[in-house]
């Protein structure tokens, strides 16, 4: 492993914010960069409490190949407003992550909205939006009535399509092998 030992760039932020505001920046090697394929691609920081992680950001199809090899629950989910598809999703059970990718600028029609790094609970909440409340009087009535045994809101979607009788919302789901 490479190491190196930088300094911390401080600069005061401008705007709205605080005078006794201040922004950090670090410069870090181009060699390593290339080796990572960054480019000007986005990256993704990550941090533990003790260490700042920079890794770039994977696809979709990228996301997919990995948890494949590796032998992980996938589902990918396709939300459309009605013919157009908005927002693909794929979620990893195994590790509990999930890659998406908008397919339009309205944030009304994407899946998690403005939340453009949306996480596990995030993408768990999605799928309960996408069926019936689960506090909802006659709800066994209702399980009964689509075939499920209880209330798992993805076995729910596969038999509603996720369509919500307030909105022109459907999901198009599949497990990946």
């Amino acid at each position: 492993m490479e190491k190196r030992i930088v300094r911390l760039i401080i600069g005061k932020t401008g705007g709205n914010a605080s005078r006794s505001a201040v922004n950090y920046k670090i410069s870090l090697p181009s060699k390593w960069i290339k080796q990572m394929q960054m480019g000007d691609s986005p990256v993704e920081l990550s941090f533990d409490g003790e260490r700042i992680i920079i890794s770039p950001v994977k696809t979709m199809e990228q996301f997919i190949r990995e948890g494949l090899s590796k032998k992980h629950t996938l589902v990918k989910l396709e939300y459309y407003s009605g013919k157009n598809l908005c927002t693909e999703i794929c979620a990893d059970y195994t590790d509990k992550v999930i890659s998406h990718k908008d397919h339009t600028e309205s944030f009304l029609l994407k899946a998690f909205g403005n939340n453009n790094n949306p996480d596990w609970n995030d993408y768990l909440d999605f799928l309960q939006e996408r069926c019936i409340p689960k506090n909802r009087a006659g709800l066994p009535y209702y399980l009964d009535a689509i075939g499920a045994a209880e209330y798992e809101p993805l076995k729910i979607i596969a038999r509603t399509q996720g369509k919500m009788a307030e909105d022109n919302f459907r999901l198009r789901w599949e497990k990946l092998k």
